[in-house]
């Protein structure tokens, strides 16, 4: 699955080589893209335990997400308040 975040305050290299340093270290994710310019990540990951890992890390970390939407293969996109959210068929 694929997830494409809205991170609060990575607004730097030194925020960006942050972010990519913690999460190299959860196995089960590949962070495909970051851009400072927007403050998006966008990474793939494997299960939901696996997003949860993220998000919490990015949050002890001092950049939690804010926003997110996620893709998966055969999905139906769901709108819970301001997340949105794939849930597979």
């Amino acid at each position: 699955m694929k997830a494409t975040a809205k991170i609060e305050d990575l607004k730097s290299i030194e925020s960006q080589n942050t972010v990519i340093r913690n999460l190299s270290r959860i196995l089960d994710i590949r962070i495909v893209d970051i851009d400072i310019i927007r403050g998006m990540l966008s990474f793939l990951y494997d299960s939901p335990g696996c997003f949860e890992k993220v998000k919490q890390e990015l949050r002890r970390i001092g950049h939690p997400i804010t926003d997110y939407s996620c893709t998966a293969p055969n999905a139906t996109k769901l709108v819970f308040d301001d997340f949105t959210s794939d849930i597979a068929l």
